[in-house]
């Protein structure tokens, strides 16, 4: 269903650190940063990335705004920042979230490799993925290149369901590899913390809808 397509576009506009998690590759060994593009019949969404252990930050341009997000797989933990207000907000992934060692309980995977190729200067493996959503029959399939690091450089998939298609590309550009500062991913000192209202979804609420649930 169309719920399922938009969630798992969501997870992956979220970030590399949740789309590691659909490749079920293990995390990165490196810490880097990068330039990120996403792209979708609906436009291109560039953005920049830091990633370290269990952490990634990702400054998302909105045409002249730019959102930041705080992605804490450690901690399972989304922190969203709104700098003017100097305040941000929290979403928990719960327990189904992409810090677990598993696949998403509700899909069936497949993974085939399918060579090795350069990507922007990279060297990557290349594999193949699908996933089938066991209860709404949601298809995702496609490709993965992820770097002798464990970094995932590039993903090029379709989703199906219920006769919708949706194409979406994720590429990373400029990737440095090395450490990053600390400060990057954690709340500012002196910010104050936004309370979501009553039915707003969150993280978690995308992962239920991943898995066939509601919100």
């Amino acid at each position: 269903m169309l719920r399922h397509l938009a969630a798992l576009l969501a997870l992956l506009l979220a970030g590399p650190a949740l789309a590691q998690s659909l490749s079920l590759g293990p995390p990165p060994t490196v810490e880097y940063r990068a330039d990120a593009v996403m792209e979708t019949e609906a436009g291109r969404m560039p953005s920049k990335v830091w990633s370290a252990k269990g952490k990634e930050r990702r400054e998302l341009d909105l045409g002249g705004h730019v959102s930041t997000t705080i992605v804490r797989t450690d901690r399972k933990v989304v922190w969203t920042l709104m700098p003017e207000q100097r305040m941000y907000m929290e979403n928990a992934f719960g327990e189904a979230g992409p810090a677990g060692a598993g696949q998403p309980p509700s899909y069936d995977i497949e993974q085939t490799p399918a060579g090795e190729e350069v990507v922007n200067g990279v060297p990557c493996k290349k594999t193949k993925v699908v996933m089938t959503d066991r209860a709404s029959g949601t298809k995702l399939g496609g490709f993965f290149w992820t770097s002798k690091d464990g970094i995932v450089v590039k993903v090029d998939a379709v989703a199906r369901s219920e006769g919708s298609k949706t194409r979406f590309k994720l590429e990373l550009t400029n990737l440095q590899v090395g450490p990053q500062p600390a400060h990057l991913f954690e709340i500012p000192a002196g910010w104050s913390k936004m309370e979501l209202p009553a039915g707003m979804p969150g993280m978690g609420d995308m992962m239920k809808m991943m898995k066939g649930g509601r919100p």
